[in-house]
């Protein structure tokens, strides 16, 4: 097979025979890790829970899951979870997440303290008249309190031990609040809510995650042995422009001050934000400079939390718009390729959580249903075409769970990058390459710069790694044609064999002194797999 013609040729020098990485700490399998995380929503059901247990999932996220609802409490101020509450609502929606990760085999990560019981929600008394009427429209009552912080840490308490004891979840997260810093993902003690990124409005919070953190001590305590991991959802981009300080340095600091347990600091990124690597000018600073600046932080005040991002995508519009549809397409499925692979580079080592499993589904004019393609997640809303279908995105994390082996040494060429695996034991070599090259305006239309590429992969010690004089080749795409639900459904033919990954090349290969070329093309704003392996010497002619 030859390279077909382009401008010009990446060469990708790889060498199965050379371990790249630590004994016991393949960056093959920290990828894998990093690729294992998702949002429960919007509509999973039994098809999608197979399709997370094929690829790996094993963290799952669940927001608006507070059972608020289910709270009663006794007269001797104790809080009790009851279940007949958990068929509605907030409850109901626990009930389903935790459902999902025992079926797929995923530990969850629980968003609490955006809400209060409704035994403790403040007075709307105290509201002012303006303040009361507009509560009562956008009905939010439910994110002002709570009116008791020792009646607040019994619900919490009861929350815990619902989860890890109760539901045998014993490596269960929680995550306090969701992005805090836009003044709203959590819940505030008082009717004027302060200005985004503010001083009061990160009071208010640490406040909230405090008293959540000395519930979870005190429920420890009660309950020998079991534990309770707390961590941050942080917007994060944005105290590093606005605001009165960066929130993240802040919140570091004052933990350690005031010695509360942290078991994860979270933060949510997504591509629209700023560039990876100062590729190109942003409204924030490059992700690789807020990332090191966090771990720097993180160093100083106490070095032993993991970072870790509890929430992305390729882009936080979510619209069938223009600056939206990129998620559901090979652009936002090559962004997140690039985006794994800049978390690997820069040693973030628990799961990267994709904000959603399914995409929602909304009603037309005509009483139809409409799949709202604008979402990063894995797969389609069922409720449209009568089953979920893998998007572009899900099939990169397949390509990643089905690398072999350990990492080893493999080149980057000046378009196309990758990263190489092999397994002596099987004599099997993959290979993951990527050919990305968008730029992303946080309000704009995403323009791709990326070409076509041909590539040639050059195994050297071929002879010595594979024992053989032949090896045969496989290559599966994802690209703006292949492996692509939402171009086969502007065609008028997407089918789940389609949209699921599809295999485009394979062959026979010689190797000739000691090493083998392998050439491909790959169209822009792709993702490849090659899988390369011994051939029987007697089986060729």
């Amino acid at each position: 097979m030859v390279a077909p013609a382009c401008r010009a040729v990446d060469v990708i020098l790889v060498t199965p025979t050379t371990e790249v990485g630590l004994p016991g700490h393949s960056g093959i399998q920290r990828l894998k890790v990093l690729a294992a995380g998702v949002n429960w929503d919007f509509q999973p059901d039994a098809l999608t829970n197979a399709g997370l247990k094929k690829i790996g999932i094993k963290s799952m996220r669940l927001s608006n899951s507070d059972p608020v609802m289910a709270a009663h409490f006794t007269g001797q101020g104790q809080c009790r979870l009851r279940l007949a509450a958990f068929r509605s609502g907030q409850a109901r929606r626990l009930a389903a997440g935790l459902a999902t990760c025992r079926a797929v085999g995923a530990s969850p990560n629980i968003v609490l303290g955006l809400i209060a019981p409704k035994q403790l929600w403040l007075p709307s008394s105290g509201a002012s008249p303006g303040r009361r009427a507009e509560v009562i429209k956008s009905g939010s009552q439910w994110m002002y309190g709570p009116t008791n912080w020792r009646l607040y840490r019994e619900y919490c308490r009861a929350f815990f031990k619902y989860v890890v004891i109760e539901r045998k979840f014993p490596h269960a997260q929680f995550t306090v609040g969701n992005e805090p810093e836009s003044g709203s993902g959590f819940l505030y003690p008082n009717w004027s809510r302060p200005a985004a990124g503010s001083r009061a409005a990160y009071e208010g919070y640490f406040k909230l995650y405090e008293e959540v953190a000395r519930a979870a001590q005190s429920f420890e305590k009660k309950h020998p042995g079991r534990h309770v991991a707390l961590g941050t959802g942080f917007v994060w981009a944005f105290t590093f422009r606005f605001g009165a300080f960066n929130w993240t340095e802040r919140f570091l600091q004052d933990c350690g001050a005031r010695e509360l347990p942290l078991a994860f600091l979270g933060f949510h990124f997504y591509g629209n934000e700023a560039s990876l690597d100062g590729q190109y000018h942003a409204n924030y600073p490059p992700f690789i400079q807020m990332l090191r600046a966090t771990q720097t932080a993180r160093d100083r005040y106490d070095p032993s939390v993991p970072i870790t991002c509890t929430e992305w995508g390729a882009s936080y519009h979510t619209t069938n718009q223009p600056n939206g549809i990129y998620n559901g397409t090979n652009l936002g499925a090559a962004y997140g390729m690039a985006f794994l692979d800049t978390l690997l580079q820069c040693g973030i080592k628990q799961p990267a959580l994709l904000l959603a499993t399914t995409d929602p589904a909304e009603k037309t004019a005509d009483g139809k249903w409409n799949d709202v393609w604008g979402w990063p997640s894995l797969f389609t809303d069922p409720l449209v075409f009568g089953r979920p279908y893998p998007k572009a995105l899900y099939n990169v994390f397949e390509m990643i769970h089905r690398l072999v082996g350990t990492r080893i040494q493999a080149s980057r060429g000046r378009m196309v990058h990758c990263l190489g695996s092999a397994d002596p034991r099987t004599k099997r070599l993959t290979v993951l390459l990527w050919n990305y090259g968008c730029r992303i305006p946080e309000g704009g239309v995403p323009v791709d710069y990326a070409t076509r590429q041909a590539v040639v992969l050059r195994i050297r010690d071929a002879r010595a790694f594979f024992g053989a004089h032949w090896v045969r080749f496989k290559r599966w795409l994802v690209s703006r044609t292949v492996s692509n639900a939402y171009y086969l459904w502007k065609h008028k033919r997407l089918k789940q064999r389609r949209a699921a990954l599809q295999q485009v090349d394979h062959g026979s290969f010689r190797i000739t002194h000691g090493k083998v070329d392998i050439g491909f093309a790959m169209p822009p704003s792709s993702v490849s797999l090659v899988e390369v392996y011994s051939a029987p010497d007697e089986t060729q002619n």
